[in-house]
């Protein structure tokens, strides 16, 4: 079977485009063009094409006859069920991850998940956005002799935060 990384506009018949087309409530061009089918968690189309789920912004990019090997479907709109060929764009991964935080797309933040190639001013800038704690508060925690968990309850942190700020896991610069 065909590895399904990116396939040609051409190997693609009329009807499984037809299919396709159905399921995106198209709209005028500059408007995003929302997938009405089956979504992901985060809202992202999924198709099924010759027996496999492909992403429906993927599967866009192919109808327009844009090769996606080793990349991935970016938005221009941050809109994740938009199909509209004009709101999408073949990416990297660090095209996709720079838009990721630069606008704001991610509601938590966890710095391990990240690939190494994420620019450097975009992870601190994501990390100093999502900081809970003042360093005030971490010099009070680390002075605390209450437990991880109570301590967690009052600043409104999960307990292993508190364990990693007490062990200077986290916040290391500061003392």
């Amino acid at each position: 079977m065909k590895r399904l990384a990116s396939i040609h506009v051409s190997e693609i018949s009329e009807e499984e485009k037809t299919r396709f087309w159905q399921k995106v409530e198209k709209r005028s061009d500059s408007e995003c063009w929302e997938w009405k089918a089956h979504r992901t968690p985060e809202g992202y189309g999924r198709f099924k094409f010759r027996g496999r789920l492909i992403g429906a912004n993927r599967f866009t990019l192919w109808l327009s006859g844009i090769d996606t090997e080793n990349l991935v479907a970016c938005h221009h709109c941050d809109n994740p069920p938009c199909c509209n060929p004009a709101h999408l764009y073949a990416g990297t991964y660090a095209d996709n991850s720079k838009d990721c935080f630069v606008r704001n797309r991610r509601e938590k933040f966890y710095p391990r998940q990240y690939p190494s190639h994420v620019p450097k001013e975009c992870l601190e800038a994501a990390i100093k956005a999502k900081r809970k704690l003042t360093p005030e508060q971490v010099l009070e925690i680390r002075k605390s002799n209450e437990t991880d968990r109570v301590l967690g309850l009052r600043y409104g942190v999960a307990k292993g935060t508190i364990f990693n700020i007490k062990s200077h896991r986290t916040w290391k610069t500061l003392t």
